[in-house]
């Protein structure tokens, strides 16, 4: 579940509504990345690529949302399962949106902060 809130962390701080208005659709214009509030990195996306990242998020956000409206009537492995499932058809259109090195990139980001994440729980034990 963790991984499913950083990965909306991730994406929504990726497709921030500051973008250049005046770019063609196929101009290029750096994406902030952030999680748990904090930038991890810049990916440059084509405003064609924000703004199908955008609608892709928000229609994966109302599935979210749909799922935790349930939530209470849901085993937790039924809830596991419908939270994996979501993600994965998000990864998978993310990873349609992406240039593979876009991809690869944004993917080095996330485990780059995964293992922050893990050092910094280490320390506090």
């Amino acid at each position: 579940m963790r991984t499913i809130i950083l990965l909306f962390a991730l994406i929504t701080m990726m497709i921030g509504p500051v973008r250049a208005q005046s770019l063609p659709s196929n101009g290029k214009d750096p994406a902030w990345v952030m999680i748990n509030d904090s930038i991890v990195g810049v990916l440059v996306l084509t405003v064609d690529q924000h703004e199908r990242l955008e609608r892709m998020e928000k229609h994966y956000q109302k599935d979210y949302d749909k799922l935790l409206a349930v939530q209470d009537t849901l085993t937790e492995e039924q809830m596991k399962s419908g939270m994996h499932a979501l993600s994965a058809n998000r990864q998978k259109e993310i990873k349609a949106i992406m240039t593979p090195k876009q991809f690869d990139q944004w993917i080095a980001l996330l485990k780059r902060q995964e293992d922050a994440d893990a050092r910094n729980a280490a320390l506090k034990k």
